[in-house]
């Protein structure tokens, strides 16, 4: 990996939330281009881009973003959606591509505007006839992922829920890891350890005015055990997880230049990191969230 560059990360509904998700990853991918010693993108093999809410017209964000970025029309890209972890699969299946000598040089990237997701009427197409007819949220078909064809439908704060019974983690230990998840955003964010990732985005303001965003909105300045206490169970009346210790829906999007060591050496470009390896592994959907642990140790086993 020779440049990344990301956005700061919006909240769902915050200030990117007209933000499209291809202007989102143009914008990074000319910013990571630029970061690679103003990198030829003739020299791209290819263009991979994870995204998990795609719209309908923008499909393969990928190249929509890379046409709106002005990268030569030449070069091909596809987006790949593996939920919550469709950017890092962007990430493995570009260095794929490197490793197997399909591509020496890949712009990966990995964008999401939750707040654009659409909202839809099935079965209007046909005609709904004498009848009613639901709209239906894909953001929030989006959290039941599908859940539905093994029986009952579940969103992924219940699968929290389910994993927090399974392993006896307390509704107190998940509002301690929230708040030091929080307390270390806003310290990094005061002592300006993000500013040399972020690139600053212009959203159109009042009176014609640019309005700069440049820092992340989603951590909670200031918060305390007491603030994450009084929250209400989100999922389960009985239940753990809240609002506060749950991850958020999020607006941003990043990207990298990934090449083999022979083409950074060529074209003088100091590498930022080395990747390894990687793991990908199924759990079971109603304990969703246990998948980091049996694909972080495939990663560790291959890499020794």
């Amino acid at each position: 990996m020779v440049s990344a560059a990301r956005t700061a990360i919006g909240k769902f509904g915050g200030a990117l939330k007209d933000v499209r998700a291809h202007q989102l990853a143009a914008h990074v991918m000319k910013e990571a281009l630029r970061r690679a010693n103003n990198l030829d993108p003739h020299l791209l093999g290819d263009i991979v881009v994870g995204d998990c809410v795609q719209c309908f017209d923008e499909a393969n964000t990928a190249r929509t973003a890379q046409l709106a970025a002005g990268i030569p029309f030449e070069v091909p890209a596809f987006t790949v959606q593996r939920q919550c972890s469709s950017s890092m699969q962007a990430l493995n299946s570009a260095v794929q591509q490197v490793r197997c000598g399909d591509s020496e040089v890949v712009l990966v990237g990995g964008v999401e505007s939750m707040s654009s997701g659409p909202y839809y009427l099935p079965g209007a197409r046909w005609g709904m006839r004498l009848q009613n007819q639901e709209v239906v949220d894909a953001v929030w078909e989006m959290l039941h992922s599908g859940s539905g064809v093994l029986g009952d439908r579940m969103i992924m704060g219940v699968t929290a829920e389910n994993l927090a019974a399974k392993y006896n983690i307390s509704r107190q230990a998940q509002d301690q890891l929230s708040m030091e998840s929080h307390s270390k955003a806003e310290a990094a964010i005061k002592a300006g350890r993000f500013k040399d990732e972020i690139i600053p985005y212009g959203i159109p303001g009042k009176k014609g005015q640019t309005v700069i965003f440049e820092q992340d909105e989603h951590p909670r300045f200031g918060l305390t055990m007491d603030d994450l206490a009084r929250l209400k169970p989100a999922f389960r009346a009985d239940g753990t997880v809240t609002a506060g210790n749950s991850s958020g829906l999020n607006d941003g999007a990043a990207a990298a230049i990934i090449m083999t060591r022979g083409k950074a050496l060529e074209l003088g470009l100091t590498p930022l990191a080395r990747i390894v390896t990687q793991g990908a592994a199924g759990v079971e959907p109603h304990l969703m969230g246990y998948g980091p642990v049996p694909s972080t140790q495939k990663a560790l086993k291959k890499a020794g």
